[in-house]
C-alpha cells in the first residue's frame, strides 16, 4: 500500500472543504443532514490543524507499506495462543528531511535517543522498544528523499535498494 501527498498542505485543504461545505449547504433544512455534515467538516480541520501536522507535515511526502509476510499464531485446544505473529516488511517515508524525521521521532521514543542513521550507510538495527505488542528484528536506514524501516533479516537486505531515487511505486 503506497500513498504519496503534501501532508502540509492537508490543513488548508480540509479549511477550503470545510468552508466549500457549510457554503453548499447553507440553504439545507435538514438538520439530520446538515449538522452531522457540518460537525464532521469541523472535526477534519480541528484534527489537520492540529500542532503536530504543521512539525511533522513538511517533513513527511509518501507512505509505502509492504508486508511481505504475515504468519497469525494457531490458537491451542484451549483457544489461547502464547506465540507471536510472525511479520515481515518495509515500511518506507519519503521526505525532503529524512533526518528531521528521525530527530522528530527521537523526541517522542526515548529508546531512539542514541539513533544515529547516515545517508546511504547500510541498514542498522533499531533498539528494542520495551512497550511494544510485539517483538520484532527492525533496521533502519536513510538516504536523501527518504527513511526506510524493515521488518525481518530477509527485509534488511533489500532496504537500501528499496529507496533508490527514481525508483516507480504506486500511488494506491
Amino acid at each position: 500500500f503506497s500513498v504519496a501527498l503534501k501532508a502540509d498542505a492537508l490543513p488548508t485543504l480540509a479549511s477550503k472543504w470545510s468552508s466549500d461545505l457549510q457554503s453548499a449547504t447553507q440553504g439545507w433544512k435538514c438538520t439530520g443532514l446538515t449538522l452531522p455534515l457540518a460537525m464532521g467538516a469541523s472535526k477534519a480541520t480541528e484534527t489537520l490543524s492540529n500542532p503536530a501536522m504543521f512539525m511533522i507535515g513538511p517533513m513527511l511526502h509518501s507512505l509505502n507499506v509492504q508486508i511481505n509476510r504475515l504468519e497469525m499464531p494457531k490458537p491451542g485446544a484451549d483457544g489461547e495462543t502464547e506465540a507471536q505473529p510472525e511479520f515481515e516488511g518495509k515500511l518506507l517515508i519519503g521526505s525532503p528531511n529524512p533526518q528531521g524525521l528521525l530527530a522528530s521521532a527521537r523526541s517522542f521514543v526515548p529508546e531512539l535517543a542514541e539513533l544515529r542513521l547516515e545517508d546511504g550507510a547500510d541498514p542498522i538495527a533499531l533498539p528494542a522498544l520495551p512497550n511494544a505488542p510485539v517483538e520484532l528484528a527492525a533496521f533502519a536506514v536513510v538516504d536523501k528523499g527518504a527513511l526506510g524501516i524493515a521488518v525481518g533479516e530477509a527485509e534488511r537486505a533489500n532496504l537500501k535498494t528499496a529507496l533508490a531515487p527514481g525508483r516507480s511505486q504506486p500511488l494506491l
